[in-house]
């Protein structure tokens, strides 16, 4: 056992702060406080997706799981998820989870351009005849699979999404896809990022033209989550983005999406925001957003993401830098508007304190109904979005000089609580 082992062994739930090392983290698994390493904070990020953006059980899931294969020498598996409420043994192993700390990328890989650093993650799904389903993530990029196995071979076919608990990976290709989930704020965000480094770096777009692209998807994707579920377009089915057909079916669904989606918004944007990705880049961009179901994530949650996509729009260029979100929300919290309240921005930029009002107005209602919104139920946060888009489209109002801050601006709100104002 090394120093660093025995010390992170003797620190309990129940140490002083004495015991505590003066830089930790608590983790999420055991409550226990841990001495910080890019590795463990990377597995920590992965383990916080799994349980509150999936939902897996915390007594599923298991940290450097050994599975003691015999004549294979030891192999530590970063995270390994088991069955719903069974032992933690190989024969109950489902999905497998390889995380790599590595230096930030420049631009995003493809499947094939990362092979290379996927051979511990297909050797352990061959040694492993439970696991069906794997991930490798170097925190940046994140690569899914799934796992087919035949009487003479173990193959592993690229994802676009992940099946939550419970769910079969039958369901990966049905029509409609997989449940889509909520989003934590940094899982959300990270997705984004993905999402604005693609069309920015892999396709080599300036800023705004990027974020007119992602723009146009997150108002289809908004769109789609007000229509009944069978006639939803925003969802692909599991290997879809990775094979031709699949990419023309994902780009004509998208399309149609979005011309709805104008129809619902018009006065949204201007012209020339409009779809111009070929298919392959559509279903890249889409994978990242087609797994959330937005309108049960919290309002700060996806203003948090939306900075994160429209952050390069605005900062330091023409003289002009957004707000920090903090000093937005602090300025908010003072002015404490309610939900008969007017809210006038004279000079909106990205609509950063509109949205946290809208965010506040959210609180409110919550408030109202005796909760809290790290208690709320799913039902409980789209019904206190649904009223807050009803105060934003009527009492929130913003001014502003750049036209194209004002579709930002105004994006913004629909993103956080799906009324633009």
């Amino acid at each position: 056992m090394t120093d660093t082992d025995k010390e992170l062994t003797d620190v309990t739930p129940d140490a002083t702060q004495e015991d505590t090392p003066d830089n930790f983290f608590i983790d999420i698994l055991s409550g226990e406080a841990q001495t910080p390493s890019p590795k463990k904070l990377l597995i920590q990020r992965v383990l916080r997706q799994l349980i509150e953006s999936y939902g897996f059980d915390r007594s599923d899931i298991e940290v450097g799981y050994n599975p003691r294969i015999q004549g294979h020498g030891r192999k530590i598996i970063d995270i390994a998820v088991f069955r719903n409420s069974t032992e933690h043994t190989n024969d109950n192993l489902q999905r497998i989870i390889v995380c790599k700390t590595q230096k930030k990328r420049d631009k995003l890989r493809s499947h094939p351009e990362a092979e290379a650093d996927f051979r511990q993650l297909k050797e352990l799904i061959e040694l492993l005849p439970s696991v069906s389903l794997g991930m490798w993530t170097n925190g940046q990029e994140e690569f899914l699979f799934q796992v087919e196995r035949t009487r003479f071979e173990v193959r592993t076919k690229p994802l676009g999404v992940w099946p939550v608990p419970g769910e079969n990976t039958t369901d990966l290709s049905q029509t409609g896809g997989v449940i889509q989930v909520s989003a934590d704020a940094e899982d959300l965000e990270d997705a984004l990022l993905r999402c604005k480094q693609y069309l920015n770096r892999n396709l080599g777009l300036d800023h705004k033209d990027a974020f007119k692209q992602l723009a146009v998807l997150v108002l289809a994707k908004i769109f789609d989550e007000t229509q009944r579920p069978n006639a939803r377009r925003f969802w692909i089915r599991g290997d879809e983005p990775f094979t031709k057909d699949g990419q023309q079916a994902i780009q004509e669904r998208i399309s149609a999406c979005i011309t709805d989606a104008k129809d619902w918004q018009p006065n949204l944007l201007a012209r020339g925001w409009d779809l111009t990705l070929e298919a392959n880049e559509t279903a890249r961009v889409v994978m990242e957003l087609a797994r959330y179901n937005l309108s049960e994530t919290q309002p700060r949650y996806r203003t948090d993401a939306f900075r994160a996509m429209a952050r390069n729009v605005m900062d330091g260029r023409e003289g002009r830098y957004p707000t920090p979100l903090n000093v937005a929300e602090m300025a908010v919290k003072m002015l404490d508007p309610k939900a008969t309240d007017r809210v006038m921005d004279c000079s909106s930029g990205t609509g950063t304190f509109l949205a946290m009002a809208a965010t506040h107005v959210f609180n409110r209602y919550l408030a109202d109904a005796g909760t809290t919104p790290e208690e709320a139920t799913a039902q409980q946060i789209v019904e206190a979005q649904n009223q807050a888009a009803e105060w934003v489209g009527s009492k929130a109002l913003g001014c502003e000089i750049d036209p194209y801050l004002t579709v930002t601006s105004r994006m913004n709100l629909l993103f956080t609580v799906g009324s633009p104002g």
